[in-house]
């Protein structure tokens, strides 16, 4: 299985436990949103040839015990009636010095937080997002499970913390 990453690159981790803490950024591409505000336009088309196998990115991943992932946008389900989901997405929102772009997209934001027990297309699209990204790292752990995987960086080490830094 290949997986479409537009880049991986060594940085610290931005926020959460992990602040300040070395780590490897696997940002990928194709994003389905196309949030107003968003700062990494450049992930939102999907190019074939920078599809990776897991392999390459556990590679890359060996310099640092520590790596986030991301798709430009933040990988939670906005879906109806899930109040901790959507207050979550929303202090998100509000962390990236979004307010101009909030004010702006109300009405939008009212849609997808709505009690309709039906998911909005955008809500469709972000579990979309989600499940695509649960399916990279059960193949990222299935991969470390492989005979032939190189275990040796991980010794003495907490495992890899799948962190969403955007």
């Amino acid at each position: 299985m290949q997986y479409p990453i537009n880049e991986m690159f060594q940085t610290l981790q931005g926020e959460g436990y992990f602040t300040g803490v070395p780590a490897i950024f696997i940002r990928l591409q194709g994003c389905p949103v196309g949030c107003a505000w968003c700062d990494t336009k450049h992930t939102w088309d999907k190019f074939e040839d920078r599809e990776v196998s897991p392999y390459s990115i556990l590679a890359k991943t060996k310099e640092s015990d520590k790596w986030g992932a991301t798709s430009s946008e933040d990988l939670l389900a906005v879906i109806g009636r899930q109040k901790y989901t959507a207050r979550h997405w929303w202090s998100r929102l509000l962390r990236k010095n979004a307010h101009d772009a909030l004010e702006a997209d109300q009405e939008a934001i009212r849609s997808i937080l709505s009690e309709d027990p039906q998911p909005t297309p955008l809500a469709g699209q972000r579990m979309r997002v989600n499940l695509a990204h649960n399916t990279l790292y059960n193949s990222l752990n299935q991969t470390m499970q492989e005979p032939m995987f190189n275990r040796h960086y991980l010794v003495g080490k907490r495992k890899p913390t799948a962190v969403c830094s955007h």
